[in-house]
């Protein structure tokens, strides 16, 4: 296909959201095919299901995946409170890159050394995971985490 045709969730051009982490649902609440009350509505979630959530925000909307199915929730009808892993860390298994986004081509922030202690946030792609290292967040390719 065309990459001209293409467009990510919402209409939009740009990069894809990048899932961050779970939240709840405070209320029974719409998952929309967009982020606006004029998108198709794909299903109602009940309230205190967990859904998957993204950094993409807009007109109010977080961009999320409920069980398998992606789609836009009114951010305000999220908690994320309680969905941090309570003291979990991970020690690295070699000198590891910590990177500002969960891919090999994003920015290095900082080399972690062989055995460093790492603090584990609630942020999670395929193959990586977020966190926190002598007081920088970013994300570290879980490979190399045990």
């Amino acid at each position: 296909m065309a990459s001209n045709l293409l467009s990510a969730p919402g209409g939009s051009t740009g990069t894809d959201p990048v899932i961050v982490g779970t939240a709840a649902t405070t209320a029974y609440v719409n998952l929309r095919s967009g982020p606006s009350t004029r998108h198709q509505v794909l299903r109602v979630v009940a309230s205190g299901a967990a859904v998957q959530i993204s950094n993409t925000v807009q007109n109010g909307y977080r961009y999320v995946i409920h069980n398998g199915l992606a789609g836009w929730i009114a951010d305000q009808y999220l908690s994320s409170g309680g969905s941090q892993p309570s003291g979990e860390t991970f020690t690295t298994t070699s000198a590891l890159n910590l990177r500002a986004e969960p891919s090999t081509s994003a920015k290095v922030l900082l080399v972690m050394p062989s055995g460093a202690v790492v603090k584990a946030l609630s942020g999670t792609a395929a193959g990586w995971r977020q966190v926190s290292y002598n007081g920088t967040t970013g994300w570290a390719a879980t490979a190399y985490l045990n």
